[in-house]
């Protein structure tokens, strides 16, 4: 048996692959692939090329080594030219056994006497080019070669989980925003019934002051008026705080403010179709550190569930949202006196796309979104009970540690 002439291969190898595994930044892989291959080949230097198809050029933006000067890492090739630019056109790897022989070589450093240069090939793409360089001519052989091949392969894969993961990332919060604009809409049907109610108070109090009333019923006029004004004025700023896009930012906030917001949500839109909402807070202080809004989607999900789930049955509907804590946590359970969920549906009803609803009456997100977001931030989404006299879900979260937040929640 020969000489294995990469003694410390495996550990570099293992040491790639935990760092793509924990899902480092591409960037990262990218340097410990350059900085393993050198090491390994005992290259003089090394760089990462990122292909620019679009424009047609190329720019360095790893390397390792000496003597890369800022006019050097600057350096801009177009794609077919040097031996790098040819890599990066035709995806094929390239073994120069002495730079002072081969025409297609650009010299970039004057010294550098043999090259392996080979392609990262994402999605049937080039998407970089990994160079290294060697002092003398056959300074690299086939092996060097098939190493820095496995190396590029690795970085390829590392490129591609990453872009799965932001791509996955992106459809999750599009996903988001779109079950909070449908649940947006059910709240709005809602609002726009009752909104009706205090304008037509206003309306009608403000006839009866154009017909000039004594001074006490002018009084009562203004009063009736201010408050039912003061009353359409907070179900629209509730709506406009829901609607706004949210960035995802945690801020330390009373469980209760979310439970009550939710309540205030959807009271108008249950009374509507005959739903009674009863609501228990929780006594003490106990506060959450979350994305407010993210959790209010939850709750307000929740809510839609359960009384739909009683429209469908026809019986008189009552909903139940209690708030509590039990050491370390924060319990909110909603619960409904609707049909209940069938036995075999239960081990599915968190599964994205999968609903019990008539075709047209759900997308099967709902439940799917907000056990994500309640997982994300470290808690728990649980169906607690589910029989022909009705459901109950709880959503567990860790409570905020005592310390307070440096700035005061907003969401009220």
């Amino acid at each position: 048996m020969g000489t294995n002439p990469y003694p410390n291969l495996l550990p570099a190898l293992r040491g790639l692959l935990e760092g793509i595994r924990q899902k480092k930044r591409v960037d990262d892989v990218i340097q410990a692939v350059l900085e393993q291959a050198c090491l390994l080949a005992n290259a003089s230097h090394g760089s990462f090329i990122l292909v620019d198809h679009d424009h047609g050029r190329l720019s360095i933006v790893n390397v390792f080594g000496l003597d890369w000067t800022a006019e050097k890492q600057h350096c801009r090739l177009a794609i077919g030219e040097g031996l790098t630019g040819l890599v990066a056109a035709n995806a094929t790897p390239i073994l120069c056994a002495d730079t002072r022989t081969n025409a297609a070589y650009y010299p970039l450093f004057d010294y550098v006497r043999s090259e392996v240069v080979v392609p990262v090939v994402v999605k049937d793409r080039v998407w970089g080019v990994i160079n290294i360089d060697g002092p003398e001519p056959d300074a690299f052989d086939q092996t060097t070669l098939q190493l820095l091949i496995v190396f590029a392969e690795l970085t390829a894969f590392a490129i591609t989980l990453r872009q799965e993961f932001d791509e996955h990332d992106r459809l999750q919060k599009k996903l988001l925003q779109s079950d909070k604009l449908a649940s947006l809409g059910e709240a709005l049907a809602g609002i726009a019934h009752e909104i009706n109610n205090p304008l037509t108070s206003i309306l009608g109090y403000a006839g009866l002051l154009e017909m000039g009333l004594d001074a006490a019923k002018t009084a009562e006029g203004i009063e009736v008026i201010k408050s039912e004004a003061q009353r359409a004025a907070n179900l629209m700023n509730g709506l406009l705080e829901f609607s706004r896009k949210e960035t995802g930012e945690r801020e330390r906030v009373e469980i209760n403010q979310i439970v009550r917001k939710a309540a205030g949500l959807k009271k108008f839109h249950l009374k509507a179709n005959q739903v009674k909402l009863e609501v228990r807070y929780e006594e003490a202080p106990c506060a959450v550190q979350v994305c407010a809004p993210q959790i209010l989607q939850v709750l307000l999900n929740l809510i839609t569930n359960a009384e739909q789930a009683i429209a469908e049955d026809g019986r008189d509907g009552v909903i139940r949202i209690s708030a509590r804590r039990d050491g370390g946590r924060a319990f909110v359970e909603v619960r409904d006196n609707g049909p209940g969920i069938p036995p075999e549906a239960q081990k599915r009803i968190f599964d994205p796309f999968f609903t019990t609803k008539a075709p047209g009456k759900g997308t099967g997100l709902g439940l799917s979104i907000s056990h994500a977001i309640t997982e994300a931030h470290g808690g728990h989404l649980r169906l607690i009970e589910s029989t022909p006299q009705g459901t109950a879900f709880r959503v567990e979260l860790p409570r905020a540690g005592s310390t307070p937040a440096t700035s005061a929640s907003s969401f009220s």
